[in-house]
């Protein structure tokens, strides 16, 4: 193999991903000559014992097959290699499920079986779309950087530019912020107990439609009238008045919560805390996806299994109902739909139909360290079991018990369970379930006779899976927004816009591309709730001083200050820590922050906000929890309380409930002393913020000294922090936001064709009006270019020669003395650098007029036009109908 062998390659975040970061074609004698390279020069490369096996050309050119070298030289790499055998595929393995096939498609076991656990695994050969044969690297998988003081860049370093918009709700860095809450209840409360989901089913829901029925049509619908109705019939009447369906649901959600859930019944257990939001499914029906807490209840890996089977049992089943719930129950069973058969999977992507079981049980994977050859008959059962459970068409129609199925599959119990642990990844919970009862989802009875449409309850076993929830249903937004805003951001960043000019961008994007329901449109225009939780939230910035963001106090207040006062500061939350009464000396930041409230005279300055809470650069972005939106508040909480203390002007009353408590969280490894720091400013109490290094030369010093009594305190507000972060930073690295982000870039598409069609044109909106921007400066920011980085701007005026210098230097020198207009011709062959004068030109004017005193840097100074496209393109300006907003026809 010469330097001009190439062979296509895809790099991919996980080998089992369908989609690739990057595709490209690659010499490998090129790539084998760079790790010779950097073995021998780079010391990175030496302290960590990488070698270059010498042997590897010459294996290639003895290897008498095309790319064989790459399947079977499992020294390539340095560890196994898992081949794709897609020879074995059946011919239709990769086309794409026709959209109206029945349910025959969805019960055919995936015949390409992998095994479980990790597979140490780098390379692996893989059939192009158009055939030709590509390899596929997944260098990442299981592996972490070399240098351990690397940390994940914070979501606010990428979204930096619409963090304004995390208070328009459900907008990408709106649902991001729920998540970062949802996280801090987590760490604070502890992994919930359960994560539940309830449907609408507006067209079972007598009571809706009897009451659409005389919204709408001034009629009172019998029960008979309303069972007589079609399904078009009811749609029509859903249809015709969203307000009143969104309206009725978030009326039930709250009754339902209230009167049913947190009755002294106790259907799911006591629920001492809980936190929802409200999903819109694509035909715009909303559902709910609920975390709840319950009192006493067992934790897996802390009580026994039998201890949490007991408890599971008592609350959930998936068995056959009584007639008298039967018709409820009918609606947890499954029925495969398109929804099943997304990201082309051949399977259903709900785990349907699921595994018979002969008594509640949690089961682990099987251990790595299993012999091939038992690996390989465990595969062999577990097929078995699926392509006999993908048969079972009619579970109503089954009358098969367990042991009669082990006896049909001709395994033992034992063999049936080790099946099963064999394709799982991770502990699971399976509920009791005969073989009838395959498709029918897990339930309580009473809820779901309360609710009467659908539900799902699961037992959270453990922080990865409850973060697994919480990544993948209670804080999921628009995946394919957020890329598209994250676009927005860049362009807006890198372009020379002023503040309104940026905000404008970044806003008509998002709301000129977002895609709303009618039910969703209501839910967002009567501020009706779409999200709940049973905490409220606080901010504590625990950043150094300097590096703080302050609000000032009102400029009505700081004019009635005297000359030689500085206290212009709003009163924040560390100043009203540090102000606390002596009583409250023995009490940590966090303690204060979580259980007490602090008020000011209402005479005093109108403050509504703590200038510690406002987000720093380090933190990801964090608004206060807006008591109405998202908080529900107890009587108690709102009007009484345990303490109270009056000290210069300021009241301090103790809550019943603690709030969430939110901070920076400084990476160790990154920021070690802003760390240490951080957690003695936190769990230590002080009075003087100078006065937390105490007499030690550094933070680490002293945290060394109390790392006993921090430890024990944070506690407090730490329950499986370290298990919580691994399982995010895993998710958040998983190919599921790229997968859903290419999928939204096709319906972007089809949607973009769809709007430029005649038939379908739609108006666009534009925020500049709102932020008082006039309509005739619409298009200015596309008439702003980027100023040139100064070393670059200085390196294009040297390359400059003397004719061109000479040029360049009279129109500045007339530009910076004389007030006259400047008519000038400039003219030369193609290529003698015209195109560059005018670049340098145009960053030395920038540069000039953003200078000059009186001048706003932000106001367009100068604007490169051009006659025609052609030419404008070739300046990379505009041309000068566009900027001028002349009429095509005219000029």
């Amino acid at each position: 193999m010469d330097h001009s062998d190439t062979i296509p390659v895809k790099f991919k975040r996980k080998l089992s991903f369908d989609h690739s970061v990057l595709i490209e074609n690659v010499r490998p004698k090129k790539v084998f000559d760079a790790a010779k390279w950097l073995v021998t020069n780079s010391q990175l490369y030496k302290e960590e014992g990488v070698t270059v096996l010498d042997t590897w050309s010459e294996t290639l050119q003895n290897m008498g097959q095309e790319w064989k070298e790459f399947v079977d030289n499992e020294s390539l790499i340095g560890c196994p290699l898992r081949v794709d055998q897609q020879a074995d595929l059946p011919p239709d393995h990769d086309k794409e499920l026709e959209p109206d096939s029945d349910d025959e498609w969805t019960e055919v076991t995936n015949e390409n079986t992998q095994p479980t656990g990790s597979l140490d695994t780098m390379l692996t050969p893989e059939f192009t779309i158009d055939g030709s044969l590509a390899y596929c690297f997944a260098p990442s998988e299981g592996n972490h950087p070399l240098d351990e003081n690397n940390v994940k860049v914070h979501y606010s370093e990428i979204y930096e530019g619409f963090r304004v918009f995390r208070t328009l709700r459900g907008s990408p860095p709106y649902w991001e912020n729920s998540k970062k809450e949802l996280f801090a209840m987590i760490r604070q409360l502890g992994i919930p107990t359960w994560f539940m989901s309830f449907s609408a089913a507006e067209t079972r829901w007598l009571h809706l439609l009897r009451i659409l029925g005389r919204t709408l049509h001034n009629r009172e619908f019998t029960d008979l009238e309303i069972l007589n109705m079609t399904w078009q019939e009811k749609s029509d009447l859903i249809q015709s008045d969203p307000v009143t369906c969104s309206r009725h649901f978030d009326y039930s959600v709250h009754r339902f919560i209230s009167d049913i859930m947190q009755s002294s019944h106790h259907p799911v257990g006591d629920i001492i805390d809980y936190f929802y939001r409200v999903e819109f499914q694509q035909r715009g029906s909303p559902h709910i996806h609920m975390l709840a807490w319950i009192k006493d209840a067992p934790q897996y890996g802390t009580d026994t299994d039998e201890q949490v089977i007991s408890f599971v049992d008592k609350y959930v089943t998936c068995s056959k109902p009584p007639a008298s719930v039967n018709h409820s129950v009918n609606l947890q069973s499954h029925s495969h739909a398109k929804t099943c058969r997304k990201k082309r999977q051949s399977v259903c992507r709900f785990g349907f139909p699921l595994p018979p079981m002969p008594r509640t049980l949690i089961l682990t994977p099987t251990s790595d360290s299993a012999h091939a050859n038992e690996n390989e008959s465990l595969a062999d059962k577990y097929k078995r079991i699926k392509v006999y459970l993908d048969g079972l068409k009619l579970a109503d129609e089954v009358t098969t018990t367990f042991e009669q199925m082990l006896q049909t599959l001709d395994m033992t119990e034992d063999q049936y369970m080790k099946a099963i642990r064999w394709s799982l990844t991770s502990d699971k919970l399976f509920l009791k379930r005969s073989p009838s009862e395959i498709r029918v989802n897990a339930y309580n009875t009473l809820l779901l006779e309360t609710w009467k449409a659908n539900m799902d309850i699961q037992y959270v076993l453990d922080a990865y899976a409850c973060a697994m929830y919480i990544v993948s249903y209670i804080s999921k937004g628009q995946r394919g927004m957020s890329n598209l805003m994250q676009r927005a951001t860049k362009e807006a960043r890198d372009g020379n816009h002023d503040i309104k000019q940026r905000v404008r961008h970044i806003g008509n994007k998002f709301l000129n591309h977002v895609e709303l329901s009618a039910q969703e449109a209501v839910y967002l225009v009567l501020q009706m709730s779409l999200r709940k939780a049973t905490r409220q939230f606080v901010f504590i910035n625990t950043s150094p001083p300097e590096d703080r963001t302050v609000l000032l106090k009102p400029l009505k207040v700081i004019s009635e200050l005297p000359d030689d006062s500085t206290d212009v500061e709003c009163m924040g939350l560390i100043k009203k820590y540090t102000a606390r009464p002596k009583v409250l000396d023995s009490y940590c930041l966090a303690d204060f922050a979580a259980w007490f409230d602090v008020s000011t005279d209402k005479n005093a300055d109108n403050q509504t906000k703590d200038s510690d809470q406002i987000e720093c650069e380090d933190s990801p972005p964090i608004t206060e929890t807006e008591t109405n939106e998202n908080t529900l508040l107890s009587r108690s909480d709102e009007d009484e309380h345990k303490e109270c203390y009056t000290v210069g002007g300021l009241t301090f009353k103790k809550r019943n409930k603690a709030k969430i408590i939110r901070y920076v969280r400084f990476h160790k490894g990154c920021d070690s002393e802003k760390y240490y720091r951080e957690q003695l400013m936190l769990f230590v109490p002080w009075r003087n913020e100078a006065d937390i290094l105490d007499s030690f030369e550094t933070y680490q010093d002293r945290y060394a000294t109390l790392e006993m009594i921090i430890k024990d305190k944070e506690t407090d507000y730490n329950h499986n922090s370290n298990a919580i972060d691994c399982a995010i930073e895993s998710l958040e690295n998983a190919d599921e936001e790229i997968h859903s982000m290419q999928i939204n870039k096709t319906e972007l598409k089809k949607n973009k064709t769809a709007t430029l069609s005649k038939d379908n044109h739609e108006e666009t909106y534009d925020i500049g009006q709102d932020l008082g921007i006039a309509v005739n400066n619409a298009n200015v920011q596309e008439l702003l270019k980027p100023r040139m980085p100064d070393v670059e701007y200085h390196s294009l005026v040297n390359l400059l020669n003397s004719k061109q210098k000479q040029f360049f230097y009279h129109v500045v020198h007339w530009c910076k003395t004389k007030r006259e207009p400047l008519h000038i011709f400039l003219t030369g062959g193609a290529g003698v650098g015209k195109s560059q004068v005018l670049k340098a030109l145009y960053n030395a004017l920038l540069r000039f007029y953003s200078t000059v005193p009186g001048n706003d840097p932000d106001d367009t100074h100068i604007i490169l036009m051009a006659p025609t496209g052609k030419a404008a393109y070739g300046i990379k300006g505009t041309t000068i109908h566009s900027a001028l907003q002349i009429p095509a026809n005219q000029g």
